[in-house]
């Protein structure tokens, strides 16, 4: 970059680049003559005085013959004159030097024996335990609680119906299709068995296409591909247009659900949960009577439940119409068995999960299931 008084610098005003105000650079100081090297261990030492005694007063009959600076002039008689006197210290002792014990000179010193019993007594004594409080102590009582049996019983059923967490079972929730018996079987059977419904689909080579197994009405197994979207049925019938299938976070599920879907419940308003069950390898059966599906249930197995229809229900006497539609239950429609639980009155409940993932019913005394339920359908994976 050029001066304020180079050559090439624009003259005028505003002409030319800025003018930069370097500083000058310090002067350069005189480099240090060089030490000259030092033998290793043979470097000079520096020198200290001699020690000198306490100055002391001339006495002609004490001094033989040493003043406090020199030499006495009148008792000089030619003679060298002695060293003044230094300071006494006693003999240095050499460590292995010990001078023998006056009491004992050849004994040998030992230790002492040591009484276990007096180093114990010697220990300080630990405080005493406090006395166990008394009433008097504690004042007043503490409230009972308030977290009753029928708390606890609503608690569960609660668990059961509504928590998930990233350990819980994948889970199909319907769409506007008519297929819950579908969706209800296949949530019935992942809950008991997630790695064997699972396992019915597995990935390709082609992002969102999976291979699935099911098995035909006649036995025969069934490979097939499908993908893990959302299946439609036409905008008519859906919330959204386009698509009404079923739904789910769980990609490998989705696949299991379309292929059963596509394959034998194409478009069918309503079916069998047992036969919905069978096409994923299961071991499955019908009841007239719900409540040999929850004894399968409580035996291990996945069991689902089919209300009456709207037509039977309205043949019923008001009260069970009014106790129906009190325990939020849907004329026609099929639910999960999520869990029977004991009631604090004595009865066993069955604790039912909608296949929309909404609106469960309250639990029903499993002894109260024929007013309410006209089948029950149980299946295993083999």
């Amino acid at each position: 970059m050029r001066g304020a008084d180079d050559d090439g610098g624009g003259g005028g005003d505003g002409g030319g680049e800025p003018v930069m105000d370097v500083a000058p650079e310090p002067a350069q100081e005189a480099p240090e003559a060089p030490a000259a090297p030092v033998e290793p261990y043979n470097a000079p030492v520096d020198e200290v005085p001699n020690y000198t005694a306490p100055e002391a007063t001339p006495d002609a009959a004490q001094d033989p013959g040493v003043g406090a600076f020199g030499a006495n002039p009148a008792l000089d008689t030619g003679a060298p004159a002695a060293a003044p006197a230094g300071p006494e210290f006693p003999p240095v002792q050499a460590f292995d030097d010990v001078p023998p014990r006056a009491d004992a000179p050849d004994a040998v010193p030992t230790a002492a024996p040591v009484d276990p019993e007096a180093a114990l007594r010697a220990l300080p004594l630990p405080d005493a335990p406090l006395a166990p409080p008394t009433a008097a102590d504690l004042g007043t009582p503490p409230a009972p609680s308030t977290f009753s049996e029928l708390d606890r019983f609503n608690y569960q059923a609660d668990i059961a119906q509504n928590y998930r967490d990233l350990a819980s079972p994948p889970e199909l929730f319907q769409g506007t299709r008519g297929d819950c018996f579908n969706v209800a079987g296949i949530n019935a059977l992942t809950a008991r068995d997630p790695d064997g419904v699972l396992g019915l689909a597995q990935p390709t080579r082609r992002d969102g296409i999976w291979g699935v197994t099911t098995l035909n009405p006649d036995g025969q197994p069934n490979h097939v591909y499908t993908h893990d979207g959302r299946i439609s049925t036409g905008g008519d019938r859906s919330q959204e247009p386009g698509l009404a299938g079923a739904t789910t976070s769980d990609p490998q599920l989705q696949a299991v659900y379309n292929a059963t879907s596509l394959l034998y419940h194409p478009g069918q308003p309503g079916g069998n949960p047992a036969y919905a069950m069978e096409r994923l390898g299961a071991d499955a059966r019908g009841y007239n009577d719900p409540t040999a599906a929850i004894t399968d249930y409580q035996n291990g197995g996945a069991a689902v439940l089919g209300t009456m229809s709207d037509r039977q229900l309205q043949a019923m006497d008001p009260a069970t119409r009014q106790a129906f539609e009190g325990a939020g239950l849907v004329p026609g429609h099929a639910y999960q068995v999520a869990s029977v639980l004991r009631h604090p009155d004595g009865r066993d409940y069955a604790v039912l999960s909608n296949p929309w993932g909404r609106e469960h019913p309250q639990p029903v005394p499993v002894s109260d299931l024929n007013r309410y339920f006209n089948s029950g359908f149980s299946g295993r994976t083999r």
